[in-house]
């Protein structure tokens, strides 16, 4: 009895670690990634089962899963060369797309979950001709993105791509010397504040100095934000 709750608590651990993500800053996954595109979610979650090995009984096989996706914005990457793409035209002159997310199988315990109809900023690595998207990339919603991020995706995330955003475990850490061409950030600072920074910060390059701030520090957004995650009790109040 001992042993098998040893393996079950191991079990447990084991998938806890596996997916556990480390916070980075979306910056640092837009300067990292292969791609990064607004998207739609068209379809439901679906199998792809083109290349399927026959079942083996006693055998764990991973399914090859996608959700089937229009794209309406390209901020980052080549997508000219995925294997399943089809050009849409409707009512104007952009030019959009039918494509597939890969996504973890539904048996991993990695998997995640996007929900048909809505509209995403997604993040992740092309690989073989398929858009491949795991539970560490980055994702949001579309009105979830502040106008600080969408800038960002824009033009300012990569122009910051030469600058180093270090993820601190704690504010302390965080105070140590740094290099010139660093920006720090504190991915749980216990009170919330990295959601701030995530939302509102970017970290920009200057050529002439050749050195990396933070640009959004004085934003009235920013401040809010900070505000409302230290003290939102008081604010309610208020």
């Amino acid at each position: 009895m001992l042993i098998l709750c040893f393996i079950l608590i191991a079990s447990f651990t084991t998938t806890l670690m596996a997916c556990s993500c480390k916070g980075f800053h979306p910056q640092e996954h837009f300067c990292q990634d292969d791609y990064v595109l607004r998207i739609k979610v068209v379809g439901s979650l679906k199998v792809d089962r083109s290349d399927e090995t026959p079942y083996t009984p006693g055998i764990l096989r991973f399914e090859k899963i996608y959700y089937p996706i229009r794209i309406i914005k390209i901020y980052k990457g080549n997508i000219s060369g995925l294997t399943h793409l089809k050009p849409l035209r409707r009512h104007s002159n952009k030019v959009r797309y039918i494509s597939r997310l890969y996504v973890p199988s539904r048996i991993s315990s990695c998997s995640l979950s996007l929900t048909k109809t809505r509209i995403y900023v997604v993040m992740g690595q092309i690989h073989q001709g398929v858009l491949h998207h795991g539970l560490c990339n980055w994702r949001s919603t579309w009105k979830h993105i502040t106008h600080a991020q969408l800038n960002g995706l824009k033009k300012h995330y990569a122009k910051g791509c030469e600058c180093s955003i270090r993820t601190c475990p704690t504010r302390e850490w965080c105070k140590k010397s740094q290099l010139p061409t660093e920006c720090r950030w504190v991915s749980n600072d216990g009170f919330g504040v990295s959601q701030c920074v995530d939302r509102w910060q970017v970290c920009r390059y200057n050529r002439i100095s050749r050195s990396c701030k933070w640009r959004q520090r004085e934003h009235p957004n920013f401040k809010k934000c900070v505000n409302q995650v230290r003290w939102p009790k008081k604010l309610e109040n208020s």
